[in-house]
């Protein structure tokens, strides 16, 4: 498992090998395409417009509105929310880097 680094501008965030998880629970729901497309892409370092950024960001919100019971979870998703939206709103490109 590889951890994979998400730049936007200045910030950087960083999706741990233990979290990987998180894009495999939206992976098969079509309720989540940004985020089923960004785990197919996780190990080929992907680029995301600061419109995908959007997306993104409610995907990872409505992921962890229906995992508000596991904790580890939700703390996830409402971080890489935080990130891809704090991205999108500057109109800022995101570039992931694999190990």
């Amino acid at each position: 498992m590889m951890a994979l680094d998400l730049y936007a501008d200045g910030d950087r965030e960083t999706i741990k090998p233990q979290e990987e998880y998180i894009l495999q629970l939206a992976y098969n729901n079509p309720a989540f395409p940004m985020l089923a497309s960004f785990w197919a892409a996780f190990y080929d370092s992907p680029q995301y417009t600061y419109q995908d950024c959007g997306l993104l960001a409610h995907e990872f919100i409505c992921l962890a509105d229906q995992h508000q019971t596991n904790t580890s979870t939700l703390k996830i998703c409402v971080r890489l929310a935080r990130f891809f939206s704090q991205a999108h709103h500057s109109k800022q490109s995101v570039r992931c880097v694999s190990d």
